[in-house]
């Protein structure tokens, strides 16, 4: 019977060959082309930070998928409007076509003796001619409703096209989400399972990229609002016990990183979507010699990260999977921007 004491070491081995089969699996155009070789960690501690590295390669991946859900919801808005509209035109259209059938009857149940007649029963001249321009202005009006008609049936074609098109867009966007949805969870049962399997203090390891700091005394924020969602942040960052990051956690008590600045600043009045990439196209982009506590500062390139600034080069974050939300240096290795919202 082999020995306890080998376990430990047997898990490790475990949690080695998952992470280089689960990194294999994330890497860019692995479907078609995954490398022959890769790093495989030697100690526990390169064990745990390959895990982190994971968690952060799914943050991004959550992040695309809260993407491709807010353009989802936005197709489904102009899919939405691209029918109302067509719809009131179809409505102007029928109205139109009803007037032009009335005029066409009218003149059916007036001819031969309607409009000829008025010009055999003219007393005079003057009068015959009056008759003659009343008539070549009906006639004018008829021509110019036809017309309108016929444009307004063009622009029925085209609303229709228009509403037709957009539904397929939303279509195709939400099979898209569907697809990245069932990825992102597939990936994040096997990053649990390569979590679970880390020793306590392993997992401690993890914190190290993303340590937390002391925040020390902050400045105040230059409006009410961004002051508000600095406090909310605040009450978050301090919160015992601790508020995790969870993929897709907006709370009350689990937070993503563009789940805690929807929050925040959900508390200051100020509406943004779950979603990192969507937050940077809010507000007014500032420089970062010009920052102030509660703007939104946004990470790597395509962005996939968000947090919120509270001064002195500090910001609070949900960091990545198996962190609590705190207070940490902002990393401006991997910065690319910040917003003002508020």
């Amino acid at each position: 019977m082999a020995s306890n004491r080998h376990t430990p070491r047997l898990a490790r081995l475990a949690v080695v060959s998952a992470v280089s089969a689960l990194t294999l699996a994330m890497l860019p155009g692995a479907s078609q082309a995954a490398p022959t070789t890769t790093a495989t960690p030697q100690t526990s501690a390169q064990a745990a930070e390959q895990v982190q590295k994971l968690a952060q390669q799914l943050d991004a991946m959550n992040e695309q998928t809260l993407y491709a859900k807010v353009t989802l919801d936005k197709a489904k808005a102009k899919a939405s409007a691209a029918q109302r509209n067509a719809q009131k035109i179809d409505s102007q259209y029928e109205a139109m076509v009803g007037q032009v059938r009335k005029m066409v009857a009218g003149v059916y149940m007036s001819a031969p003796f309607g409009e000829f007649a008025a010009f055999l029963s003219s007393d005079s001249p003057q009068n015959f001619l009056d008759q003659l321009s009343a008539l070549d202005r009906v006639s004018a009006q008829r021509s110019t409703m036809i017309a309108k008609v016929g444009e307004a049936k063009s622009g029925l074609d085209r609303a229709k096209a228009d509403a037709e098109a957009a539904v397929r867009a939303a279509q195709a966007k939400a099979t898209d989400l569907n697809t990245q949805m069932a990825a992102l969870k597939q990936q994040q049962a096997t990053w649990t399972t390569l979590y679970n399997r880390l020793s306590a203090q392993e997992r401690a390891r993890m914190g190290g990229v993303n340590a937390a700091i002391d925040p020390g005394n902050l400045p105040p924020a230059n409006s009410a609002a961004a002051q508000t969602a600095v406090n909310a942040a605040k009450v978050i960052a301090n919160a015992d016990p601790p508020h995790m990051y969870v993929w897709g956690g907006a709370g009350p008590d689990v937070y993503d990183c563009s789940g805690l600045t929807m929050v925040v600043w959900g508390k200051a009045g100020v509406s943004l979507p779950h979603s990192s990439r969507e937050q940077y196209t809010y507000g007014t982009h500032v420089d970062r010699s010009n920052l102030a506590p509660g703007d939104l500062l946004f990470f790597y390139s395509p962005i996939s990260h968000v947090a919120i600034y509270v001064g002195n080069g500090v910001m609070i974050e949900a960091p990545t999977s198996g962190q609590p939300v705190k207070y940490a240096a902002v990393r401006w290795g991997s910065y690319v921007g910040a917003t003002r919202v508020g």
